[in-house]
């Protein structure tokens, strides 16, 4: 019915593309990385943000002790 109706339109208007990310200072941050520090330095910092730089730079990370396995 109408609920099923205007379900289905707010799947295609939340899923058409609304063109790319961009978030300055990560990238600025990304870059510096990328020019300013060596291939072999390793970087510590949140989950979220280590995942970043480990996919836009592939430089070593840690993560913090807290968010490991203790077993």
């Amino acid at each position: 019915g109408l609920m099923s109706y205007q379900g289905v339109k707010n799947l295609r208007e939340q899923h058409r593309p609304k063109g790319e990310f961009q978030e300055p200072t990560i990238e600025s941050m990304m870059n510096f990385i990328n020019t300013k520090t060596g291939k072999n330095d390793v970087f510590v910092g949140s989950m979220a943000l280590m995942a970043n730089i480990k996919l836009s730079t592939n430089r070593r990370i840690v993560n913090h002790p807290h968010y490991e396995d203790v077993a």
